[in-house]
């Protein structure tokens, strides 16, 4: 994936909310081993110290811009609990994506994970 053609300011703002719900998801010291297994390695394990949400903060702001669209894309097959959200999320990823490079077919179908 070549992060450059991401709107990565965007995708970092639209990640935020799912990604400080794993907070509210896991136990304090499930979150780091919680982030590599869910997110890939795109997403730093917190440290320790302070808040739940302040780890997940943490752990998303250091996230590098090359890994963000590969967050992204686990999110919407692990995490997503919000329909809105997870259209945010597809909308920004598709934008990069080249109409005319589809071996599949179009991607343009909007998935959901599990429940």
């Amino acid at each position: 994936m070549d992060a450059s053609r991401y709107d990565l300011v965007a995708l970092r703002a639209v990640l935020e909310p799912p990604v400080l719900g794993f907070a509210d998801l896991h136990t304090h010291c499930d979150l780091d081993l919680v982030c590599p297994a869910c997110l890939g390695r795109g997403l730093p394990s917190p440290t320790l110290d302070g808040t739940k949400r302040a780890l997940m903060t943490g752990s998303r702001s250091q996230a590098r811009d090359p890994e963000l669209p590969g967050v992204a894309e686990r999110l919407l097959q692990t995490q997503m609990r919000s329909i809105s959200a997870c259209d945010q999320i597809q909308d920004l990823l598709w934008a990069a994506e080249d109409p005319h490079d589809h071996e599949k077919g179009p991607s343009g179908y909007r998935q959901f994970a599990q429940l």
